[in-house]
């Protein structure tokens, strides 16, 4: 669980550390996870309303992997990243993982952009990934600014990380334009609300 302090390490130190870390996870070890956190997932989202504009991604090899949603809870509204020529995500609507998503030049799996492109204050739901969290909301990304910036445009979202243990410190180095996510849900244990 949570580890060694994180503060007094620069971002650079921590996110190799937890690459290094990450690269020793078998494939399987990784599913497992994400499969144990789905149902508690689910909760969440379905306890929140009827239909809903929920933002997911589509996982590295190294991620945690919540695709299945968009078959689970048809009844919601999905949305994955793009990274768009001004360095800002963009969120397109998908409803069929296999056919909507194609490996693009970020070398991930983003959508197809004839769907329809979410206006970030009509979010509801935003699962962020990360290299590193903290049960306080504190999360770490893999460098490049993309979520905090997108975050900041829908600040009435629930925001949602969820990691392996392995990526759970006891405090990362933060700087005033990172964005904190409001629960962190790990395998065996969730977080509170955070405001």
């Amino acid at each position: 669980m949570a580890e060694k302090d994180a503060e007094s390490e620069s971002k650079r130190e921590v996110r190799a550390r937890i690459r290094a870390r990450l690269k020793q996870l078998n494939p399987a070890y990784i599913r497992g996870c994400s499969e144990e956190l789905l149902p508690l997932i689910r909760r969440i989202i379905q306890s929140m309303g009827k239909q809903l504009n929920v933002c997911l991604y589509a996982p590295m090899k190294d991620e945690l992997d919540f695709t299945s949603l968009v078959c689970a809870l048809p009844q919601h509204c999905y949305y994955f990243p793009s990274i768009e020529g001004n360095e800002q995500l963009a969120f397109y609507r998908v409803k069929n993982v296999t056919e909507d998503l194609y490996c693009g030049e970020h070398n991930f799996l983003e959508p197809r952009k004839e769907m329809r492109c979410l206006n970030p204050s009509e979010a509801h739901v935003v699962l962020v990934p990360g290299l590193a969290f903290t049960m306080s909301g504190d999360r770490l990304g893999r460098g490049g600014g993309y979520y905090d910036r997108f975050l900041r445009l829908c600040p009435e979202a629930m925001t949602l990380g969820a990691a392996m243990q392995e990526q759970i410190l006891s405090s990362l180095p933060m700087e005033e334009h990172d964005q904190r996510v409001r629960r962190v849900v790990v395998p065996g244990k969730e977080s509170a609300w955070i405001s």
